[in-house]
């Protein structure tokens, strides 16, 4: 999937493989560290590294946008879950964030989930407009940054509206692993 908005260079969206571990826990890196820099995570950049290259990527359903042969932000998704999107931090507000959840979108027309933390007023801004409500506020006990995060839903498009991903607060559902 091509994409070019704002006047950036052309963005291609496509699966994530091996070779793009390292870039991906780059990404992963420093935009948890300019997004989210009072978050206490557990796990060390390298125990991460090893994490995405090992586990994540294999596991498929990870994509990746690329600009200029690089990669620029990625999103991990699980059933109908957004386990996690991120961009690096200079390509914010470019349409990448969009495009990858578009991507997501596409892939779920149902229904997507997912957690945000409640630290991080600009990603929650984010996906309101991207037409997500949220549906809960948590207190960090499902994510491994032990901080207060809230659940968001999207419920499809027009073929499928009101069929979207059941969010229940009171824990029935949740990701089918711990959001990292």
């Amino acid at each position: 999937m091509l994409i070019e908005e704002f006047g950036i260079d052309p963005v291609i969206l496509r699966p994530a493989s091996a070779a793009d571990a390292g870039e991906v826990a780059d990404i992963d890196h420093a935009a948890r560290l300019s997004a989210l820099p009072d978050v206490r995570w557990p796990h060390t950049p390298s125990e991460k590294r090893h994490w995405i290259a090992e586990t994540l990527i294999p596991s498929g359903g990870v994509h990746v946008a690329v600009e200029g042969g690089h990669v620029v932000g990625y999103v991990a998704l699980r059933e109908s879950w957004v386990d996690q999107l991120y961009v690096l931090p200079g390509q914010w507000r470019h349409g990448i964030g969009r495009a990858l959840l578009q991507l997501a979108k596409e892939r779920y027309p149902r229904g997507l989930t997912l957690y945000c933390f409640h630290c991080s007023p600009a990603a929650r801004r984010f996906y309101e407009s991207q037409g997500f409500t949220g549906a809960a506020a948590g207190n960090g006990a499902i994510n491994t940054g032990d901080d207060s995060d809230m659940l968001f839903g999207w419920c499809g498009g027009a073929e499928g509206e009101g069929q979207g991903a059941a969010l229940d607060p009171a824990g029935g559902s949740g990701p089918p692993h711990p959001v990292t």
